[in-house]
């Protein structure tokens, strides 16, 4: 890269980020990353720190144009993709995997809310573009690595799961994980941040789009989000979020792997094995054992500063919050449980 072309080496390496994706407006911001902005970054959203330099507004017809002049190199690329339930341990999982290989991973990046926006038809209309196409664009952007060999790792942000099937429909060598924990987790990790409420009623809105996905009889109606305590709005994205990773299960001849959170902070070396094991990544028992030994598995994954938190500390929280909170996350589980349609057992 120089100063006078930063996209001169756009096609090989990862060097300019899609930071940011105006959908209204059919334009895409870059920004410049070394390999240890990349690694710094808990999240590459709103939220990003490491870039350098400027921001590199273009236009997306432009990118477009580049893309579709490359004819045969670009093909849809297999990917490595987490996905999650959300609040559920998989900010550390990937940064396990990360530090595990030489992987280059991605963490929730921005433009998945647009292209999540655009499916469920609750952001701007995509500018002549279906879809499709931009997800094909921003797979390719996100499967760039510093090297040949290097793996490319994307944890996604929880409200693209409905994209999940897609994903996997691009390429017949893509394969994802799944990371979820129990329904009462997830209650209780949103009683802790009570913002989380909120962004649950956004993500149960745009749900509705899928809802014919979600249920065994599409004749029946869904609940009226509206009529919805905040516990049970919680409740009910948490279901409809097991259920596609479920669908998406049965279709994915062995390529999506559901992991449990809570088994892999039990038993965090097998967890670990099982998951490099299935994303095709190279580690010996002794690099796995190295990793769920050190420091990661005793700070918190989303802190910047690395502060100390381990599995005691999340047991304290999440115990103290049920205290507070325990009639509200009772009466949510128990409404789950009866109204909500194909309720997999084996998920709570």
């Amino acid at each position: 890269m120089t100063d006078a072309n930063p996209f001169a080496d756009l096609l090989e390496t990862p060097r300019m980020y899609p930071w940011r994706f105006d959908a209204a407006n059919g334009r895409i911001a870059f920004v410049a990353m070394t390999p240890a902005a990349y690694r710094q970054s808990r999240f590459l959203d709103h939220r990003l720190t490491g870039a350098t330099g400027p921001a590199y507004d273009v236009g997306l017809d432009k990118l477009v144009a580049r893309f579709d002049r490359e004819g045969d190199r670009i093909q849809p690329p297999a990917m490595r993709l987490v996905f999650h339930v959300g609040y559920t341990g998989s900010t550390l999982v990937s940064r396990c995997l990360e530090a595990l290989t030489d992987a280059l991973v991605l963490r929730e990046p921005e433009p998945l809310r647009a292209l999540a926006a655009a499916h469920a038809g609750t952001g701007p209309a995509l500018p002549e573009r279906s879809p499709g196409e931009l997800l094909g664009l921003f797979s390719w952007l996100w499967s760039r690595a510093w090297h040949p060999e290097q793996p490319v790792i994307v944890k996604m942000t929880s409200a693209a799961n409905p994209l999940l099937s897609e994903f996997l429909s691009r390429n017949p060598s893509t394969r994802a994980l799944f990371v979820y924990g129990p329904l009462t987790d997830a209650l209780l990790a949103a009683a802790r941040h009570p913002a989380r409420f909120g962004e649950a009623r956004a993500k149960l809105a745009a749900l509705m789009t899928d809802w014919p996905l979600l249920v065994d009889d599409a004749e029946r109606p869904p609940p009226d989000p509206a009529g919805l305590d905040d516990f049970r709005a919680v409740a009910m994205v948490w279901w409809a979020y097991m259920r596609l990773a479920r669908r998406a299960e049965k279709a994915a001849d062995g390529r999506l792997r559901l992991v449990d959170f809570t088994r892999f902070l039990a038993e965090p070396g097998t967890t670990l094995g099982e998951m490099a094991d299935h994303l095709g990544l190279a580690a010996s028992s002794d690099a796995v054992d190295a990793v769920v030994s050190g420091p990661l598995m005793a700070t918190h994954a989303k802190s910047s500063s690395d502060s100390a938190y381990d599995r005691a500390d999340r047991e304290t929280a999440l115990q103290t919050a049920y205290a507070t909170h325990r009639d509200a996350v009772d009466s949510a589980a128990r409404w789950a449980h009866a109204e909500l349609p194909g309720f997999d057992e084996r998920d709570d």
